[in-house]
């Protein structure tokens, strides 16, 4: 049976397109919550209380939201996470969402992790909840993400210390490879595939033999597919198998705006 959820974690150090690429992985789900601690993202409902956001997602239960979750009180983000895999696994209370974290070194480090967080990470497929996760620096992010990662998308970083943390889950070629990048060039763990995202949600996939080409001749290559707001239609094409980033609209699910929410 196909597992009910997938952890991706995005790495790579400042402007390096993390955001970008979330963004276009995070349009892929038809019930997104994104958790924004940097006030930088758009793309559905803004919600700024945990009540309004409860009240919200369950009146939309069997429909398709995207909210933008932008609490001041970090109490606020332990209750949504601690939500999540909460109460009987045959009842989830968010059943079919995708949560994206961003610099989700906030709310854990190489040692400690909220209760909350360690159960969505290792139970999350239970609750047929899926987790997408974004850092700076692999290395002081905990040992349960990376460990129950099924996909890796490795930026571009320069710190010897994370690229030996990350060889340890993706091998020493992979992880030197990210030395080489450019800013919005990532490479995909486990399928070896390398993409490249521009700021406007456009994405090209670059096979391994081509890139090297591209580094040598200064030319770009490879296949591209723009979107609305990162979402994309149609074939990712390349070398391999490619997961496509990005499909369908980036719409609320409807309803209406409730108090302690508007739109982004």
């Amino acid at each position: 049976m196909e597992r009910e959820n997938k952890i991706t974690f995005i790495v790579g150090r400042k402007g390096s397109g993390k955001s970008c690429l979330a963004a276009s992985l995070v349009s892929e789900a038809d019930k997104r919550i994104i958790l924004d601690p940097m006030f930088e993202h758009k793309g559905g409902i803004l919600v700024t209380d945990f009540d309004s956001l409860v009240e919200y997602t369950d009146r939309l239960r069997l429909h398709r939201y995207a909210v933008v979750f932008r609490s001041m009180e970090p109490i606020e983000t332990d209750l949504l996470v601690a939500l999540l895999t909460e109460g009987d696994p045959n009842m989830p209370p968010l059943p079919g969402v995708t949560i994206f974290i961003d610099e989700i070194d906030k709310l854990c480090d190489a040692r400690v992790i909220s209760e909350g967080l360690k159960r969505l990470v290792n139970y999350g497929r239970h609750y047929r909840v899926s987790l997408i996760a974004a850092s700076r620096r692999p290395r002081q992010v905990h040992r349960d993400i990376t460990a129950n990662a099924d996909r890796i998308l490795i930026g571009q970083s320069q710190e010897p210390r994370d690229l030996e943390y990350l060889a340890e889950f993706v091998g020493e070629t992979a992880a030197e490879e990210a030395r080489t990048f450019s800013d919005f060039e990532f490479l995909d763990w486990p399928s070896g595939d390398v993409y490249k995202v521009s700021p406007d949600g456009t994405v090209k996939v670059i096979s391994k033999q081509s890139r090297q080409q591209e580094v040598e001749n200064g030319k770009g290559s490879g296949t591209t597919r723009n979107g609305n707001g990162g979402a994309g239609s149609g074939d990712m094409e390349g070398s391999g198998e490619h997961q496509a980033l990005a499909s369908g609209d980036a719409g609320s699910g409807g309803g209406g705006v409730d108090a302690g929410a508007s739109g982004v």
